[in-house]
């Protein structure tokens, strides 16, 4: 089953993540200045990423690089 979670980092970027609801990811903050290292843990494998814009525009992202641990 595909679940989506969202959650604002310590750095005030706003996240949302598309999951299947078996096992758990580590995600880093996919900030695209590189600077914060904050994780984020979602209860299953994450398949897809956005971040939201400044303009409220949800800009979908590359999941594979800010994986740290998969499930």
């Amino acid at each position: 089953m595909l679940s989506v979670i969202s959650w604002r980092c310590d750095c005030d970027l706003h996240v949302k993540a598309m999951y299947e609801t078996n096992g758990m990811t580590t995600v880093r903050c996919p900030d695209p200045k590189g600077k914060c290292k904050i994780t984020h843990t979602v209860g299953g494998k994450v398949s897809h990423m956005w971040v939201e814009t400044a303009d409220q525009v949800w800009t979908a992202q590359n999941v594979a690089p800010f994986i740290v641990s998969p499930s």
